[in-house]
């Protein structure tokens, strides 16, 4: 069992949420082990190993990306800009086709079959 650097007492797995600030981007998932006594929480070797090729695969992966927008309206629609960093990861371009749909309180979007 894994021993809290700080206080000794032991470390339990756990997966936490991890904040790029600067890029704007959430990592969410990360496997880490947290203290049940004071709380610290760190990464053992594999888990920074797994978390660092996750930053790496980044610019191609749209499920690790976490991005805030504004909707807009256009009469009774509502409008959703697709960002930038999401629109080339997903290969998407203007007049592409899409996808949409609801999972529980989530909306889908997936670049249509050719």
């Amino acid at each position: 069992m894994t021993k809290c650097p700080k206080c000794g007492k032991s470390m339990k797995k756990t997966k936490i949420d991890y904040d790029i600030d600067e890029e704007k981007i959430t990592v969410h998932d990360v496997p880490a082990l947290k203290c049940s006594a004071c709380g610290h929480i760190t990464m053992s070797t594999e888990q920074a190993e797994h978390f660092y090729n996750i930053l790496e695969r980044l610019h191609g992966s749209t499920k690790s990306l976490s991005l805030h927008r504004t909707l807009s309206s256009d009469g009774k629609s509502l409008i959703l800009r697709i960002p930038k960093d999401i629109a080339t990861a997903l290969n998407l371009s203007n007049k592409d086709e899409v996808e949409i749909w609801v999972d529980g309180q989530r909306v889908i979007v997936e670049k249509a079959s050719a």
